[in-house]
C-alpha cells in the first residue's frame, strides 16, 4: 500500500506529479479520486509506464487550504523481490515535480516459503 499526503493551498488549481520508485509496479490502471470531507478535490491519473509518474490534478480552486491523504495498492517488481533474500530494511525515495524528495523504509522480515503465512513486511511510520 502506498500512501500519499496532499496539501492543496487555498485558491490553487494546479497539478503536481510524483514518481514511485522503480522497485514497485502493478499500479492502478484507472484514475481515482482524492477526497476531503467526502468531497472529490483531485484526481490521480494512471502512471506513465516509462517513468512511473502519477499526476494529481486539482479539480477546482479551493476556498480553504486542504490537507488529505490518499492510497493505492502496488507490488514489488519481480527483480525487487528476488533481491530480498535476507531480513533487511530498504529505503525508498519518491520524487515530486516540485523538486521534493520523500524517503520511507520498509523492514522486510524472514519468511519460511514452505509455510502458510500472512503479512509480507513490517512497516514503519
Amino acid at each position: 500500500l502506498i500512501e500519499g499526503q496532499l496539501l492543496i493551498p487555498k485558491g490553487s488549481s494546479s497539478s503536481i506529479s510524483f514518481q514511485v520508485p522503480k522497485e514497485f509496479g502493478s499500479f492502478p490502471q484507472e484514475s481515482f479520486a482524492v477526497e476531503y470531507n467526502s468531497n472529490k478535490v483531485a484526481t490521480v491519473s494512471c502512471p506513465d509506464q516509462s517513468t512511473d509518474n502519477f499526476t494529481i490534478s486539482v479539480l477546482d480552486n479551493t476556498l480553504e487550504e486542504l490537507n488529505t491523504t490518499f492510497n493505492f495498492l502496488a507490488q514489488l517488481t519481480p527483480d525487487a523481490k528476488s533481491g530480498i533474500i535476507n531480513p533487511k530494511t530498504i529505503a525508498y525515495s519518491f520524487y515530486s515535480s516540485e523538486g521534493d524528495v520523500f524517503n520511507d523504509s520498509i523492514n522486510y522480515a524472514a519468511k519460511n516459503i514452505s509455510a502458510v503465512t500472512t503479512d509480507g513486511g513490517i512497516y514503519t511510520t
